[in-house]
């Protein structure tokens, strides 16, 4: 065969083999499935309602490493490559681990730890036959450290993918996307032999959508999702280039977003409901390795998306996270600007619109966590270490970016000999302006403002004091004192005001529907200082902000009207409350002061003509109970 056929052949050639192999055995599969014992029977947390033939991935199983032996014993003629026969033989070795794990879940239901020290195993399998980081940043990784390494990077990526495989064609297609990605950055690498694996592993998982695709006759199962999973593990690591492993697996694991996104958040959210949630939150403590409806796929079901339109939507997120992983190749010298912008973005996006769950449940956590009885003295203890860890960690930053040294050379010097005067200077400021007596859950703004205040005087006069010693590095010391100011003022100020963040934060939330089952919906009528003095003390004694939830304000103000006071908006005046109570949006209205008889029945009667609104009214009014005169 001619070499310029070949060079343009064998690409098509090794992904219609994994394709064609796929689509002939999965069928077959399907069919010895059932009378082998390999079924998923529908339960409260299956989307699919028959049982339907699994562990599908056998066929997916059988048609890559098809590929792969297309590639490597085919007289093609030698190509460029960092993947050869030896390495594709110890991948079919380590793969077929995986695939019995999965075999053995799909049939008998492993337990959860059990299930992970088979993938564990795995990994160790992976390392001892060469699959390793081996350096990282340019430096050779101790032994442990790179094992250690291996086997986090090959569970992450295993139960990725077996986490998202919770819906027809997802797994499969977000690993298309995923090898798609990857294959084209190896282009720009020219790495074009290596291309073929992925191109062979694209074929087998397309071949296998054919029939998992919604709706599906065949599942995956765990074979197949953890088999995903470890070979593009595997193959990140085969064809990562050893002299910038970092840059080069940062672009495996932005094809791999989606997945790892998911699973992340899995782990969060079941981490908070286990640990810290005695009631286990929304979902009930059920632990960290246990099953749950709430992964990315179910939220955008039960936001009445379908099932095709959610894995499209999953696929073209996934497609943008490996774009970026492309880009950062094409541009190789921006390759870690790329994949940071693309990780903050899609953890924007995650989190702005799927992780509400997540950050309910962690908010809930923090706020019953810091009002128990016994840290009612936190300020006692809390505060100082919290002072003391971020002041010496500003300052150590500030060291590090600016100094006249090389960037780390030194820094431990330099902070040992700093440290006295610029921690010790705004310690001494802070108990002289009793930071540390002060119930900062119900603080004023200039109490927050005092003690910002007093952390910049502090440093200011410990870093003024050793200005005699700076020499002729005067412009250094300047910049990096105004540096480590920067940095501890929020810090510090941020440590006092988190309680009252993370309780703005849930209110927030609570107006974009993240809020307890039993939430009330609730209209303020007055505006005033007395309303200030009632959502002070609703955000004092509830521990949930999600159980109520302000709807708006009502006041008669007109240049109230409109406008957001309080961190709500003045929705209109009295003639506004008849039509919100009728539409359904309120479920009680709370009336903050003392209101004249009239406006007090008008509100009355406008809650009687709506079914299922209440009226309360919350007032300031010292009533004298009886008095009498104290000896002088």
């Amino acid at each position: 065969m001619g070499g310029e056929l070949q060079v343009w052949l064998k690409y098509p050639a090794v992904f219609s083999c994994g394709l064609l192999a796929t689509l002939i055995l999965t069928p077959l599969w399907r069919r010895a499935a059932g009378r082998l014992g390999f079924l998923d029977i529908p339960d409260e947390r299956r989307i699919h309602t028959t049982p339907t033939p699994t562990a599908g991935g056998l066929a997916v199983f059988a048609g890559f490493h098809l590929a792969c032996a297309f590639i490597f014993l085919a007289p093609w003629n030698p190509f460029v490559g960092q993947v050869s026969m030896k390495w594709w033989l110890h991948l079919l070795g380590v793969s077929s681990c995986v695939v019995a794990v999965g075999l053995l879940d799909d049939w008998i239901r492993l337990r959860p730890f059990v299930k992970l020290a088979g993938q564990i195993g795995v990994a160790l399998v992976a390392y001892a036959v060469g699959m390793r980081m081996g350096n990282a940043f340019g430096m050779a990784l101790p032994t442990w450290l790179d094992i250690a390494g291996t086997v986090v990077w090959f569970l992450i990526f295993i139960n990725a993918f077996n986490l998202i495989d919770g819906m027809d064609g997802l797994a499969a297609g977000l690993a298309v996307v995923a090898a798609m990605g990857v294959g084209a950055s190896l282009l720009f690498r020219h790495q074009p032999g290596d291309v073929l694996v992925y191109l062979g592993f694209m074929g087998a998982c397309i071949g296998f959508l054919r029939y998992n695709f919604n709706p599906a006759s065949v599942f995956m199962g765990d074979t197949g999702s953890m088999f995903l999973g470890c070979v593009l593990a595997a193959l990140a690591l085969g064809t990562s280039s050893k002299g910038t492993a970092m840059a080069s697996l940062g672009v495996p694991m932005l094809a791999v977003g989606v997945p790892v996104l998911d699973a992340a958040l899995a782990v969060w959210r079941r981490s908070v409901r286990t640990f810290l949630l005695p009631d286990g939150g929304a979902g009930g403590a059920k632990g960290v390795a246990a099953a749950d409806q709430e992964h990315l796929h179910h939220r955008l079901i039960r936001r009445g998306f379908s099932q095709r339109s959610v894995a499209v939507m999953l696929y073209v997120l996934g497609l943008a996270l490996s774009t970026a992983g492309v880009l950062s190749s094409a541009y190789h010298e921006y390759t870690l600007g790329v994949i940071l912008v693309a990780f903050l973005v899609g953890s924007y996006v995650i989190i702005r619109h799927l992780a509400w769950i997540e950050l309910w449940d962690s908010g809930s956590a923090v706020l019953k966590g810091l009002r128990r009885p016994t840290l009612n003295n936190k300020a006692l203890f809390v505060y100082p270490v919290a002072d003391v860890l971020s002041l010496g960690l500003a300052l150590a930053a500030a060291i590090v970016l600016v100094g006249p040294h090389g960037q780390f050379r030194g820094v431990k010097g330099e902070w040992i000999h700093f440290a006295p005067c610029a921690l010790g200077a705004p310690l001494i400021l802070l108990v002289a302006t009793r930071s540390y007596s002060r119930v900062w859950s119900l603080a004023r703004v200039s109490e927050y403002a005092l003690t910002g205040i007093a952390v910049a005087v502090g440093i200011v006069l410990g870093m003024g004091v050793m200005l005699p010693g700076v020499g002729g590095f005067l412009r250094i010391h300047v910049i990096r004192s105004l540096l480590y100011l920067g940095f501890s003022v929020p810090l510090v100020v941020g440590a006092r005001a988190f309680v009252r963040m993370v309780q703005d934060t849930m209110s927030w939330l609570s107006r974009f529907g993240i809020r307890s089952a039993d939430a009330r919906r609730l209209l303020i009528v007055g505006a005033g200082s007395e309303c200030t003095l009632y959502l002070k003390e609703r955000s004092i004694l509830d521990d949930d902000p999600g159980r109520i939830v302000v709807v708006g304000l009502i006041d008669e103000d007109p240049v109230l009207c409109g406008r957001w006071v309080h961190g709500y908006r003045v929705l209109g005046g009295m003639e506004a409350i008849p039509g919100m109570l009728r539409s359904g949006a309120v479920d009680q209205v709370v009336i903050v002061g003392n209101k004249p008889p009239a406006v007090v029945d008008f509100i009355v009667d406008a809650a009687t003509a709506a079914p299922g609104v209440t009226v309360r009214q919350w007032t300031t009014s010292l009533q004298m109970k009886g008095s009498r005169r104290l000896p002088s």
